[in-house]
């Protein structure tokens, strides 16, 4: 079981040989709004997932790998209160309503197709990716679909993943090994003219990142990135116990001067920072500006 609390959502999400349920449950911390949704399932998937309906087959979705898990429209927003965005989806839907304990609902079907295809044993049928956003209105879940990165196509067979924003200017990167055999290599990554610093090695050339990704089967890569680079001949990477503090190596043979934004409750911090030819430099915040320190 899989849980997660802040303080604008709760998430909850389980499997269990004895509980087949991938349904999940997403709700606002706001008394007002936690009780808009409510979870459901068809077979044991459901309204996290989605699922497949094969002709002259049941549906019974398991485990890729088992044992423990690590963590034409395609954006919805629900009272205002809700986001939903499945960049590169073709299709969402809505519907089925009834009445639920005297309370009228409607599934919301947020990776929707009515199109038949033909597939065959061994063929992977879909790489997708849906986003859940609390406490948003509909401009805010367009920029969010806007600003979202898909990286599938830059991963190997067997992996997916996505770098999604947060309203705070935060972004997530979310790299999956599901059933991949090889290593992954993202290259040319840019957020808004910037290189986003990642928890491995990141080297940045032109204002952009690349990393290889080192992820067995059934484990995850998850950032959370609120340092960005602009610079060349540079790398870098988080300090291990705090996202907004990076280590970032001249790589060059003279001295550079990089500008790094820091993202801090919500807003964008940035300056210059000098590093001599081959050095490295811690790199932070302090009362409210940039600070570094040549190590």
């Amino acid at each position: 079981m899989i849980r997660s609390s802040s303080p604008s959502r709760f998430v909850c999400f389980s499997w269990s040989a004895g509980l087949k349920n991938y349904s999940g449950y997403i709700a606002s911390h706001n008394p007002d709004n936690n009780k808009i949704i409510v979870p459901f399932r068809s077979g044991n998937n459901g309204n996290f997932l989605g699922w497949y309906d094969v002709n002259g087959k049941n549906a019974d979705a398991v485990p890729v790998v088992s044992g423990i898990y690590e963590t034409g429209r395609n954006h919805f927003v629900m009272n205002g209160e809700l986001g939903f965005t499945a960049p590169g989806n073709k299709g969402m839907g809505s519907g089925d309503r009834t009445d639920n304990n005297s309370i009228l609902t409607s599934r919301l079907y947020t990776l929707y197709s009515d199109r038949r295809r033909d597939v065959r044993a061994g063929d992977v049928v879909d790489r997708r990716n849906v986003n859940y956003y609390t406490n948003v209105d509909a401009a805010m879940t367009r920029t969010m679909k806007r600003k979202t990165i898909s990286i599938t196509d830059k991963l190997p067979q067997g992996w997916n993943g996505t770098i999604v924003p947060d309203p705070d200017g935060v972004y997530y990167l979310l790299a999956s090994n599901f059933k991949g055999t090889t290593l992954a290599e993202l290259d040319g990554i840019s957020i808004d003219g910037m290189a986003p610093v990642f928890s491995v090695d990141t080297k940045i050339t032109d204002n952009a990142s690349s990393a290889t990704i080192k992820e067995q089967q059934n484990n995850s890569l998850a950032d959370e990135l609120r340092v960005f680079v602009k610079g060349t001949k540079l790398t870098a990477i988080q300090d291990p116990k705090d996202s907004s503090v990076a280590y970032i190596t001249n790589n060059a043979g003279r001295k550079s001067a990089p500008e790094v934004t820091i993202i801090s409750n919500g807003k964008p911090i940035s300056g210059k920072v000098k590093i001599p030819a081959r050095k490295t430099a811690k790199v932070y915040l302090q009362d409210g500006d940039i600070k570094s320190q040549i190590l």
